[in-house]
């Protein structure tokens, strides 16, 4: 579904799914990038403008979450029914915690899902200089724009499925030797 309306709306497509997912939205980012990936290889978007959208739909979801946080985040947390759920000794705790470890937070925050947006949104209610959540952002991206994509694989992925029938493939050649992308059920291994 997602690599439909990639192809249908292309670099707007990608952009679109990527910052709902970005937002909360239950659209795996990743599952977005190796869609766009793929078509790179199939030459339906070009490599050199979708994979600098990738990031840029990516970083988006997040800045938008921070100045979110960085804008209207005092009033929702002074706000009686969130005064419960974080006390004024809790939000203390969080600043500094930001303030000693932020770039730790945001980097593993970035890849557990559930985590991400309240640490993006924290990281703007914390006021965290915006230069530093950026580049802190785009560093921790890296791994999952970049290695994520799908375009170091994509021509290894589209040419060596084996069969149409075939849904056993082998997880230890994408780190092994040599790329056996078939567990060897349909006798195309290797």
């Amino acid at each position: 579904m997602i690599q439909a309306w990639i192809e249908h709306f292309s670099y707007l497509g990608i952009f679109g799914a990527l910052i709902p997912g970005g937002l909360g939205v239950p659209i795996p980012e990743e599952a977005v990038i190796i869609a766009a990936g793929v078509l790179a290889h199939q030459e339906v978007v070009r490599w050199w403008l979708a994979f600098p959208l990738c990031f840029v739909g990516v970083l988006a979801g997040d800045c938008l979450l921070y100045w979110a946080g960085h804008r209207w985040g005092d009033r929702v947390v002074q706000s009686r029914s969130f005064r419960w759920l974080l006390t004024e000794q809790r939000l203390e705790r969080l600043k500094a915690a930001y303030r000693r470890r932020g770039v730790v937070i945001l980097v593993g925050a970035r890849h557990m899902m559930g985590l991400r947006a309240a640490a993006m949104i924290g990281a703007g209610i914390v006021r965290v200089p915006f230069w530093k959540f950026l580049i802190t952002d785009l560093a921790a991206a890296i791994p999952g724009v970049g290695v994520g994509s799908a375009w170091p694989f994509s021509s290894r992925a589209t040419s060596r499925i084996c069969s149409p029938g075939c849904t056993t493939p082998s997880a230890g050649g994408w780190w092994g030797s040599g790329w056996p992308w078939c567990a060897g059920c349909c006798g195309a291994a290797g």
